[in-house]
């Protein structure tokens, strides 16, 4: 490959025609490759080509260069060839589709975190609309409850309403039998007293009486039974009485007292 090559022109070429092909050869690099280290390398290319084309025609001359290279500070050579501009232009296409790609991606995470987030809010607002169902429910179950325990507090109070005007009249019959057992009962207790007492008092005479009428016996006279059968029975009935009398007056406070409770 020579100078003339390198710039795309022939051997014959007029000084126009190399400047052109250079100009274009320049402006087009520029558009295809835009990496600037790598242009400018392809660009130092063609002014080298330019440079010694112009010269060979100055002094009229032709000169065969050999392979074209340039050397550069990473000690490599770079060789133009006309692959390597097609497959600089590869290399943009691969980069901005791959920009592209990553865009895309970019906004499908995008729209993915959205659509997310507005999953998140329907099921946050979904989940608030429940809560405030759920409370109506409940306050409408807690007056449904009031109204129904409102509604059974008034029928219980007209019916105890009713009861009273009903027992009224009782009541005031129950008033003077609660006074008559009052006086009964205290009687009760007054008796019971008196009855302990006395039945001391009959059990003591009682076996002095039949004692002494063992005592006539033993010395010959005849046995009354009828004597010694009605000491038997008095000494029973005192022994027994004094409780009797005393269960009597506890039956009659208790009816005194459920009387009592009607009444008051």
């Amino acid at each position: 490959m020579d100078y003339y090559n390198i710039l795309g022109v022939k051997e014959n070429a007029s000084k126009e025609q190399i400047k052109s092909a250079y100009e274009n050869k320049v402006k087009k690099i520029k558009e295809e490759v835009p990496n600037e280290k790598r242009s400018k390398l392809f660009i130092k290319a063609f002014d080298e080509a330019y440079e010694a084309l112009m010269k060979l025609e100055a002094s009229g001359q032709v000169k065969q260069s050999p392979i074209s290279t340039i050397e550069v500070d990473e000690n490599r050579t770079v060789i133009i060839k006309p692959q390597e501009i097609q497959q600089e232009k590869q290399k943009q296409r691969s980069v901005s589709s791959g920009s592209v790609n990553s865009e895309t991606k970019k906004k499908s995470t995008r729209k993915s975190s959205n659509t997310s987030s507005q999953k998140k809010s329907n099921s946050k607002k979904d989940y608030s609309e429940d809560e405030d169902k759920e409370k109506k429910n409940k306050e409408r179950r807690n007056e449904k409850k009031n109204k129904q325990r409102v509604a059974r507090e008034s029928e219980n109070s007209t019916a105890s309403t009713i009861m009273k005007i009903l027992i009224l009249p009782l009541k005031i019959l129950a008033l003077p039998i609660i006074a008559i057992l009052s006086v009964i009962i205290l009687l009760c207790k007054m008796i019971n007293i008196v009855s302990w007492i006395a039945s001391k008092v009959i059990i003591v005479g009682a076996i002095g009486i039949g004692a002494i009428h063992l005592y006539q016996i033993n010395l010959g006279q005849v046995m009354d039974e009828k004597l010694l059968f009605a000491v038997v029975v008095a000494v029973i009935v005192s022994f027994f009485l004094p409780s009797i009398l005393r269960v009597v007056p506890k039956v009659l406070e208790s009816l005194n007292d459920v009387l009592k409770d009607l009444v008051f």
